[in-house]
């Protein structure tokens, strides 16, 4: 990468090695992934942050379930149950996102779940509110989110997953942007995110969930990008490709993903 040359959606190209521009990518990634607004963020910043903030992406996801993990072993050391400790640890992240990955992944739910032109498809990812089968999938979803961190039990190996689950979902988004066309032109981001950033980030992922939780966290995290995609490719053929609710319910579903992978190899 070079710091001069123009990078993929008119920002400047990256350099790996710029810390300004890193700090600047943090601070792009948190205002798109959370309901966090960070000063000297533009305002038109993290719209395009899938493209200009890519590299963040794992970082940023990686904090977000660290905070769950550390709600999480604060509920086990109050002596919660573990399923009300998991609770506590879900209810954070949600707390910190603004609840919009679980909101997109609702409206999702509803647009492919009944059968309708592929108009009225997009007016209802546009559509504000929330119908019962978006709420009937949505609890189906947190609960085994839920479920799995309970199973855990351990307070370190939850801190670790949700971690590792954090990166992983997040870095997905990026990969997303890159590789599916979007569904229409008002669901267009700013350009696509570069090689060099999506490769960048799906690194970190892995050197995250690595260093968390070894060799079941590599597989955690391929199996995590295997399901965001799928659902990529389900609305790709649903609504001819990505808006921002998909890229909400990539989120979603590879964070349940990894976590359930996490369970099942502990």
């Amino acid at each position: 990468m070079t710091g001069s040359s123009p990078g993929p959606g008119g920002r400047p190209g990256s350099d790996l090695f710029n810390h300004r521009l890193w700090w600047s990518e943090i601070r792009g990634a948190v205002g798109y992934l959370t309901r966090l607004r960070p000063a000297r963020l533009a305002s038109d910043a993290a719209p395009s942050a899938p493209v200009t903030a890519a590299r963040a992406f794992p970082l940023v996801g990686a904090a977000l379930g660290l905070t769950g993990g550390l709600a999480y072993g604060l509920g086990a050391l109050l002596g919660f149950p573990p399923l009300l400790a998991a609770l506590l640890g879900v209810g954070a992240m949600i707390l910190i996102t603004g609840a919009r990955p679980e909101e997109f992944m609702s409206r999702l739910a509803e647009a492919f779940g009944r059968s309708a032109p592929l108009e009225k498809k997009l007016d209802s990812l546009r559509a504000n509110g929330v119908s019962a089968l978006g709420v009937i999938f949505l609890v189906l979803i947190i609960g085994a989110k839920v479920g799995a961190v309970a199973d855990l039990g351990n307070v370190a190996l939850v801190i670790a997953a949700m971690a590792g689950a954090g990166a992983a979902s997040r870095a997905a988004v990026p990969l997303i942007v890159r590789y599916v066309d979007p569904a229409s032109t008002d669901f267009a981001a700013s350009g696509r995110p570069g090689l060099e950033d999506v490769v960048v980030a799906g690194g970190l992922a892995l050197l995250v969930a690595l260093i968390a939780l070894g060799g079941a966290g590599l597989i955690a995290v391929f199996i995590a990008g295997g399901v965001g995609f799928l659902l990529a490719l389900l609305a790709k053929r649903q609504i001819g490709g990505h808006t921002e609710q998909v890229l909400g319910g990539v989120q979603v579903v590879a964070d349940v993903a990894f976590l359930l992978v996490i369970a099942a190899l502990k």
